[in-house]
């Protein structure tokens, strides 16, 4: 990774990897763009499925990922959320805990 001040590079090579859900992927959006690929300057995009995403970067990038789940699991149902903040947060963990665990 990086560790050079970004803003100490001319042409700093800035990668960001968005995961998420139907808003990162742009769903019902027409030109297709999604939240993602209206704050980046010019965006390129790569679908792929959770467990085979694999993003790799090369040594001299600036590299982040931005997590962005469960817009539709705080709608309100019933008086409550469809899915409770906790497990929101669990479900995150035990998906960080096994990227971790496969990492390499």
């Amino acid at each position: 990774m990086n560790t050079v001040d970004i803003a100490d590079q001319p042409a700093p090579d800035v990668r960001v990897c968005f995961v998420g859900d139907s808003f990162v992927a742009g769903v019902g959006d027409e030109p297709h763009l999604s939240w993602a690929g209206r704050v980046t300057p010019a965006p390129t995009f790569f679908g792929a499925s959770m467990p085979n995403a694999r993003p790799v970067c090369p040594p001299e990038s600036h590299a982040c990922v931005v997590l962005s789940f469960g817009v539709n699991d705080t709608k309100y149902e019933s008086g409550q959320s469809r899915v409770a903040a906790r497990a929101s947060i669990a479900h995150l963990r035990a998906e960080l805990q096994c990227r971790s665990a496969t990492a390499g």
